[in-house]
């Protein structure tokens, strides 16, 4: 049984409300009355999904810590982005990036029944612009100014050029800290984790947690870790 969205929204603003973490990113979120009035709890936030005539899968970024800047990289053909926001955290400013690559979608049913040149194709037209995608953050993580943390639905596994390439120096906060085989996807088949929390190498991991709360179709990971004394 899944639960229909009128279900699972109480229980996902009240899952992130108990965890009480002071900087929480969402890769596909309703701007709702419900969601408004639940995340009151943070004071700065940043939610991003219309431009112009386009129109984004809605992500948003929530913090304790006040927003000095924010942001979206507008990836191009794509339904799929990735927005960042500057965290005043004491004296320090990290940038927070999330982001949610391109989509592969199908159910695990339809693999059977889905003709193998066609799935083929589409994956591939998937990974190329998973690629392109990784291409535009990488160019924007550049310039930036301060230290920064890359989190969110990667849409790919951690043996992917995609995931190789993304991470580059960063650290994986599960390999360091986390147990088991880390799924992040509700699928029954294979244990995918294609939810990721990519940290500063200069910081200090000192936690990752995965839930297994089946409010959607993707299980919620957190990490937690110290920005270093200066």
């Amino acid at each position: 049984y899944r639960m229909t969205y009128a279900e699972a929204a109480p229980k996902i603003m009240d899952f992130v409300l108990d965890q009480n973490a002071k900087i929480v990113c969402f890769q596909e979120y309703a701007n709702t009355q419900l969601t408004r009035k639940k995340m009151m709890a943070y004071p700065y936030e940043y939610h991003y999904g219309h431009t112009g005539n386009k129109t984004y899968a809605p992500m948003a970024i929530y913090s304790k810590y006040p927003i000095l800047a924010a942001g979206s990289l507008d990836f191009p053909n794509s339904n799929n982005n990735a927005i960042f926001t500057d965290l005043l955290i004491n004296k320090d400013t990290l940038r927070v990036y999330n982001v949610h690559l391109q989509s592969l979608r199908f159910r695990a049913g339809s693999l059977k029944r889905e003709n193998s040149v066609r799935l083929f194709n589409r994956l591939g037209k998937t990974i190329r612009k998973q690629k392109e995608q990784v291409d535009i953050l990488l160019a924007h993580t550049k310039s930036s100014p301060y230290p920064y943390i890359i989190c969110g639905d990667f849409n790919n596994t951690q043996y992917s050029k995609v995931y190789r390439k993304l991470k580059g120096d960063l650290r994986d906060s599960f390999l360091e800290k986390g147990n088991g085989l880390g799924r992040t996807l509700l699928f029954k088949v294979l244990p995918f984790r294609i939810d990721y929390i990519l940290i500063d190498p200069d910081f200090e991991i000192t936690s990752h947690t995965n839930y297994k709360v089946e409010y959607s179709d993707h299980y919620p990971v957190r990490a937690s870790f110290r920005l270093p004394e200066k």
